[in-house]
């Protein structure tokens, strides 16, 4: 018998984010530029269009079991040198990101988020979509991120505040004041984000400016948010 129509779905995404992939790691290994406008371009921009299109529609059963492999998709393609792709990438993920998830899956997008600014190789494109993404997760899942979920949410801002990119400093030091203030561990969240930053703002301050702009920012943010 044919798999259900969400099985079906998430086949097919499947098979076009692996075909989006090949031919990028393709055209970057001959060294060539994507030609505009092009195939490449219609076949991300389809792909986006169906995803915002699902997310928009409230076909939650459809989307919610498969937005892990949808994430990561749409986080590869924010980092395509073709701005439209780029911005209905952001905008797909921001759709995403408003999706009633289920505990469950906020584990699984929140390990999708962590692998993907890994690499050293990730650009500040993909880490900023991921903040993104993050911001509206803390603020709309706040009581189902517990434990090591929480816990990898920290460490991925907390990461980020000592990017070489003010824009993703600063976005992430946003993302810390959002936290304090919807957390219900808010006491000891603040405690962890200005100790962290107290400690690395006196380890690092001989260091290049990103850890001392985290330092300053993370405190900030905190302590500001938290006592006005």
């Amino acid at each position: 018998p044919d798999p259900p129509a969400d099985a079906r779905l998430a086949q097919l995404f499947e098979r076009l984010f692996a075909a989006i992939d090949e031919r990028r790691a393709e055209l970057a290994a001959e060294g060539l530029p994507i030609p505009t406008p092009s195939p490449w371009e219609g076949l991300c921009l389809t792909a986006l269009t169906t995803v915002v299109h699902l997310c928009q529609a409230a076909h939650d059963i459809t989307v919610l079991p498969y937005a892990p492999l949808f994430l990561g998709g749409l986080l590869t393609m924010v980092d395509d040198a073709e701005p439209r792709v780029t911005q209905s990438a952001r905008l797909a993920i921001t759709c995403l990101a408003h999706m009633p998830f289920s505990r469950a899956c906020v584990t699984k997008v929140v390990d999708v988020c962590r692998a993907r600014i890994e690499p050293a190789s990730s650009s500040w494109h993909v880490r900023t979509a991921v903040l993104g993404f993050l911001q509206i997760l803390v603020f709309k899942c706040q009581f189902l991120l517990d434990g090591p979920a929480f816990e990898t949410v920290r460490h991925i801002v907390f990461d980020m505040m000592s990017n070489e990119r003010p824009e993703v400093r600063q976005l992430a030091s946003q993302t810390v004041s959002g936290m304090v203030c919807l957390s219900a561990r808010r006491d000891k969240l603040l405690r962890q984000f200005v100790d962290d930053a107290c400690a690395t703002g006196e380890a690092a301050l001989k260091d290049p400016l990103p850890p001392r702009h985290r330092a300053a920012n993370g405190a900030d943010e905190a302590v500001v948010k938290e006592y006005g």
